[in-house]
């Protein structure tokens, strides 16, 4: 599929560093391409509540913004991703060094963009699933978010 935008790499990359509250939670961009995302997170105690796993509020953020990222490269030109809803199973507690999260577009509709997260915790060798998200997106113009 050709992405609609031809410089969404350099303006994912972009996005992803103006995204204050994304940086700050430590999440970063491994790889992407036409239709998907895969992003990391390193975890610290920051990221834990108060039982030490990894607090669900985290899980859903991971999961939801590279499912962004991934809408965001069949988006059109001059667009943002917004989420408009998304739902969250949190499989099982996670603990671990870090999470990667992988986001898939499962469709991008002329209105709609619909994208399948998984999140996966790695404890050393170990790699378990932890949570997914089914994510929809539409594409809002830059100048209706400024």
């Amino acid at each position: 599929m050709k992405a609609l935008n031809a410089n969404y790499t350099q303006e994912l990359k972009a996005l992803r560093d103006s995204s204050n509250f994304i940086t700050d939670l430590g999440i970063e961009y491994k790889a992407f391409g036409p239709r998907w995302c895969e992003s990391t997170l390193a975890l610290s105690k920051r990221h834990l509540q108060h039982s030490q796993i990894v607090h669900a509020g985290v899980l859903a953020t991971i999961l939801d913004n590279t499912a962004g990222a991934a809408a965001f490269t069949v988006s059109p030109a001059q667009t943002n991703p917004v989420i408009i809803e998304f739902k969250v199973n949190l499989l099982r507690p996670t603990l671990g060094d870090k999470i990667g999260c992988r986001a898939q577009v499962l469709k991008a509709g002329s209105q709609f963009i619909v994208v399948e997260s998984e999140a996966f915790c790695y404890l050393g060798d170990e790699r378990k699933l932890v949570s997914k998200a089914t994510v929809t997106i539409v594409a809002v113009s830059r100048s209706d978010t400024a």
